[in-house]
């Protein structure tokens, strides 16, 4: 089973091959979703089978999802055969770069150093990383502070071990929103750290 997550929004280097397009022995099962490439409304999934799987499967859906979204299907094939889904794409992908490098570059002048800022090379989220020994009460102050909307990484673990830190998302946000976020994070690391 694979699924190619944040695939379509990956910005250096040539895509990496999915493990589908690797097996010679028809054994993998793809799958995605228009969510982000679309709108999440449109709730559009798909699955790209080994022909050893196909009927089972078809089988399996037709047990709980008896009305396919047909219209909407037959929408998104005709974009994807006509190449306008590969367009909107590719101006998506630079959209996203453009709010990922203006945050990361917002983040970095407004926290005066005090947030070490991941870039990432694929995805819709990067992680801003506080100095070792801020606790996850001190982050959770600054994200109040700063009124944005962030995970903590601590949030994303069973157990924490490391330095806290925000997960910030940079996809449908426009670059004047993105900056003045950094900027009031920025300003609320570095008050609440250099006090």
């Amino acid at each position: 089973m694979e699924d190619d997550y944040d695939s379509e929004f990956r910005y250096d280097g040539p895509p990496l091959t999915a493990l589908a397009g690797l097996d010679g022995n028809d054994r993998v099962i793809y799958l995605g979703t228009f969510s982000k490439t679309l709108f999440p409304g449109l709730r559009l999934a798909f699955a790209v089978l080994p022909e050893v799987a196909l009927e089972r499967v078809i089988a399996v859906r037709a047990t709980f999802d008896r009305v396919p979204p047909v219209f909407l299907e037959g929408a998104v094939a005709d974009l994807l055969a006509d190449g306008t889904f590969a367009a909107h794409l590719r101006r998506a992908r630079a959209r996203a770069r453009a709010g990922r490098d203006r945050l990361a570059e917002a983040l970095a002048e407004s926290a005066g150093g005090l947030l070490d800022v991941g870039v990432p090379a694929q995805g819709l989220h990067l992680l801003a990383r506080l100095p070792a020994g801020v606790s996850r009460d001190t982050a959770q102050h600054i994200r109040a502070e700063a009124k944005v909307v962030a995970g903590l990484v601590s949030d994303t673990r069973l157990t924490f071990e490391g330095p806290e830190g925000f997960i910030l998302g940079f996809g449908g946000h426009s670059l004047a929103d993105l900056t003045m976020a950094a900027i009031r994070l920025g300003q609320a690391v570095r008050s609440h750290l250099e006090a």
